[in-house]
């Protein structure tokens, strides 16, 4: 299970879309292939990022290739949710969460409509 409507990263796409922050807030999933919280997550976000239309946008990046990537934002454990506006992480949510929590952490980032 795979959406378009969800972005693979790598370290280039994920610096660049963490500027481009500024005009719509950014979640990110840190996850790995063989990591079975991870599965759970990937499909929350499946049925998430039809929720959030276009208020915010959800990528991955997996951990096991871009393992630098998941050292610099400090990601010890997957899957972890970081949320980025403005450029900066404004929040991180580590295992795997309810959808509820999710949804809330969503609804903490301004939307770009208040820039």
């Amino acid at each position: 299970m795979s959406s378009d409507k969800i972005a693979h990263f790598d370290s280039v796409a994920l610096e660049a879309a963490i500027k481009d922050s500024v005009s719509m807030p950014l979640v990110v999933d840190f996850w790995a292939p063989w990591c079975g919280p991870c599965r759970g997550m990937a499909s929350l976000l499946e049925q998430l990022v039809d929720e959030v239309g276009n208020t915010v946008r959800i990528a991955k990046i997996n951990i096991d290739a871009h393992g630098a990537v998941a050292a610099e934002h400090q990601v010890r454990s997957i899957p972890t949710l970081l949320f980025f506006k403005n450029g900066q992480c404004t929040g991180r949510l580590v295992g795997l969460q309810p959808k509820e929590k999710i949804l809330e952490a969503i609804a903490r980032l301004p939307s770009a409509a208040s820039n």
